[in-house]
């Protein structure tokens, strides 16, 4: 790096030295250079990730390819603004009814014509199939609200959003969706429902995991489970004609060899450093969006009485210097939270709060009080977010916090926050909500969204009266007010050892001149203009 300090050094320095040898730095955004109307554009762009998953489904985990396959009625771009997709139009009539105008121009890539029976086939999937399989589709039953909102004790408070008679169908591309209650971000909420072609649905006999049929720019061409995508455009996709007309999603054991050697014009989930490296060394470019996701280190108070104190978790906080943090191992891509999970334009951002200021002489004054002078902790995070874990450990020992660190892998890490650990500490990753909204990022932290025996993290019943409350409220500002109260608690009680606003970023060659990325993080890839 040009301030002749790595990533390494700073790793084994951070606790002794924190806070004297760094200059802050910037994050270099790349501004690409539009491409001039004569240049020769590519018609093939190659994606590099260190991992695809083996089915085609827009309903699992990772829906990035399946992004490029299926649309929805409503799209969000990076900045959070409702955009037509599928719906030409909407309107909110009521507070509890959506009448939507579909376009007349949509076919499935299998030739079956979009209509507004597609949309009602699709809820129906969800709400019978899905219910049933809750697991594989956890992520559209909770961003749609199909789930019913269960109190701490287990009482019904409010039955699902939606119902099997929510979807009326008018004729062919007009359609009204009727909610059990008011919703201030249903429209947000549709930008999530991926349309299935019935036609496909009944032939395969539902198989989302080996086919897939939509209404996108692409179709699969080819596919090899964990290993490749090759997605073609096709004629009469609704989007018209871009100079892209194919792509390929592919793993690669190392993404930086693969930039290098040219087998790779993007690379999708680079470590910070490595990126940083490849960025400043002027061969490459990033395009990044803020990643609508928190990294923390989440406490497990059940497991030691100090974590129940609150001037203990503060002062947790108070040891990391959150500026040096991210740009040395962020590299730059994050920014100090100031003390909240949600980020600048989401709604509900308190601007009020203000970030945990670097003050390991009042942290330790705190444990010192609190009677914990002498602490040692547990500390867990999966093995490929060692150094991560390792520049925390040091911050926290240099104000005499014992630290014991293990790096398991991933899923290990993962079991343990849903069926119960023994860890003190667990630095999990980030909390995403790429809905860009509060309950999203509240999976897992709200007690009521846990699994039975899972480990609870924030035990305070304010703060699940309140997220009883935002699920409930039926009006944007009765529900922002409330969040920003959440938030503030969670500020003041220390809920977590907040570190940074993670950036979403993917590495390409300078050819690739234009990208576009949606609210979800997720690139439009018919979008990119690549020079050839």
């Amino acid at each position: 790096m040009s301030n002749g300090i790595s990533r390494r050094d700073f790793i084994k320095l951070s606790g002794a030295t924190a806070g004297m040898f760094l200059t802050a730095r910037g994050l270099g955004q790349f501004a690409p250079v539009l491409a001039q109307e004569d240049a020769a554009l590519a018609t093939h762009v190659t994606i590099g990730n260190t991992s695809i998953q083996p089915n085609l489904s827009p309903f699992f985990q990772t829906y990035f390819q399946a992004r490029q396959i299926y649309d929805t009625l409503i799209e969000t771009n990076a900045a959070g603004d409702l955009l037509p997709g599928l719906a030409a139009e909407w309107n909110r009539t009521e507070p509890t009814v959506l009448e939507m105008r579909l376009r007349d121009d949509v076919f499935f890539s299998n030739g079956e014509r979009f209509t507004a029976a597609s949309v009602a086939f699709t809820m129906n999937h969800l709400m019978t199939v899905g219910m049933a399989n809750i697991g594989a589709y956890q992520i559209p039953l909770t961003d749609l609200n199909l789930l019913p909102l269960f109190s701490p004790t287990g009482e019904m408070l409010a039955p699902p959003l939606f119902g099997p008679d929510s979807i009326e169908v008018i004729d062919d591309t007009h359609l009204v969706i009727r909610t059990a209650r008011p919703d201030p971000i249903l429209e947000k909420r549709l930008s999530r429902l991926f349309i299935l072609s019935e036609q496909y649905m009944t032939e395969s006999g539902g198989d989302l995991t080996s086919g897939a049929v939509g209404t996108g720019y692409f179709r699969v061409a080819d596919w090899v489970p964990g290993e490749r995508i090759e997605f073609e455009t096709w004629e009469g996709n609704w989007r018209g004609n871009f100079p892209l007309q194919t792509a390929t999603y592919v793993t690669v054991g190392d993404l930086r060899t693969a930039l290098l050697a040219g087998d790779i014009d993007i690379a999708q989930n680079l470590s910070p450093d490595v990126a940083r490296v490849m960025v400043d060394s002027g061969e490459f470019a990033v395009t990044s969006k803020p990643g609508l996701a928190t990294e923390v280190v989440r406490f497990f108070p059940e497991t030691t009485p100090a974590l129940q104190n609150p001037d203990v978790r503060r002062a947790l906080n108070l040891a990391v210097n959150k500026e040096e943090y991210n740009a040395i191992i962020r590299a730059g891509f994050g920014r100090p939270t100031t003390g909240q999970l949600l980020q600048p334009g989401m709604d509900g951002y308190n601007e009020t709060l203000e970030a945990f200021p670097y003050d390991p002489a009042e942290a330790q004054r705190l444990l010192s009080e609190a009677g914990y002078a002498n602490l040692e902790l547990s500390f867990g995070a999966p093995n490929t977010l060692r150094a991560d874990a390792e520049a925390i450990a040091g911050y926290l020992e240099a104000i005499g916090v014992r630290i014991r660190l293990e790096t398991p892998d991933t899923g290990t890490i993962i079991s343990e926050m849903l069926t119960g650990t023994e860890r003190n500490l667990i630095l999990a990753g980030a909390q995403y909500s790429t809905l860009g909204d509060w309950t999203q990022a509240m999976i897992a932290i709200d007690p009521t969204t846990l699994p039975p025996g899972a480990p609870v993290e924030f035990d305070n019943a304010r703060f699940v009266e309140l997220n009883q409350e935002i699920k409930l409220a039926q009006d944007a500002d009765t529900r922002n007010a409330l969040i920003r109260e959440n938030a503030a608690l969670m500020r003041d009680e220390a809920a977590l050892l907040y570190l940074s606003w993670v950036d979403f970023y993917f590495v390409h060659t300078p050819q690739v001149v234009a990208m576009t990325l949606n609210l979800d993080n997720s690139p439009q890839l018919f979008s990119i203009e690549m020079l050839a």
